[in-house]
């Protein structure tokens, strides 16, 4: 696991597919991130494609935070959600 600017990752396109969390959910999760920090890391490709994370990333771009934790993948945006990738260190 490494950090990263926030500014530097790219929501993945197919995202869009999910529903956005309910307004007092995703309050709820970004006043948790503003008190405690980002606990649970982003993860994204190694061209910095987020995969999970699209509510955290959104929280943090708002919080302004300098940087985030993430966990870098070894596969394609566009093979999320099939259940093939590998995570790695960087």
């Amino acid at each position: 696991m490494s950090t990263i600017g926030p500014k530097k990752l790219t929501p993945n396109p197919a995202n869009t597919i999910f529903d956005p969390l309910p307004e007092n959910v995703y309050q709820a999760l970004k006043n948790d991130i503003a008190e405690r920090g980002l606990l649970n890391p982003i993860l994204c490709t190694p061209d910095f494609t987020v995969i999970a994370g699209h509510h955290r990333l959104k929280a943090a771009l708002e919080l302004k935070l300098e940087c985030v934790p993430r966990l870098t993948t070894k596969f394609s945006p566009h093979h999320a959600g099939a259940g093939t990738y590998r995570l790695s260190g960087e």
